[in-house]
């Protein structure tokens, strides 16, 4: 089976045998998931297809068919910035800076107050050298060398 696809990059329509699982674009060289991209026309014949490619690439010069949108690309989070987001949702602020504090000392085993900073940037809450203290004075945390905490 054959069917027309449009490439995501270049908007421009291919045929392609639709039991494959990639393809590459013959004009930008960027590769295809076959099996994601919206078939526009099947066929078993390549004389169809053929016929079936020319038209699609007509329809698209002339704007009539809008190519798939390109999707971007979403930025993975940083350690720090992935822990800020899950301890922006706990309640309670002494329970989000246990939470944090454990999680920092887990992935780096000492952490600083620039870690912290990174954590905090996502949610409001003082600066990171109050943190630091509250934390200290609460019991959350110690200070095993100048600059680096761990959790308790």
């Amino acid at each position: 089976m054959f069917g027309v696809i449009v490439c995501p990059s270049c908007n421009r329509a291919r045929g392609v045998d639709l039991s494959t699982a990639a393809a590459t674009c013959p004009s930008c060289g960027k590769r295809i998931n076959v099996k994601k991209a919206k078939v526009y026309f099947k066929t078993d014949s390549e004389s169809e297809l053929a016929e079936a490619v020319r038209k699609m690439s007509e329809r698209l010069s002339a704007d009539v068919e809008s190519a798939p949108p390109v999707r971007k690309k979403r930025r993975k989070l940083s350690f720090h910035e992935e822990l800020g987001v899950r301890a922006k949702k706990i309640k309670g602020s002494e329970d989000r800076l246990r939470f944090v504090a454990e999680n920092l000392s887990v992935e780096l085993g000492e952490f600083s107050s620039e870690d912290l900073a990174m954590v905090i940037k996502g949610f409001d809450e003082a600066d990171a050298e109050d943190l630091i203290e509250k934390m200290l004075s609460s019991g959350i945390i110690f200070e095993p060398g100048p600059g680096k905490y761990r959790s308790i």
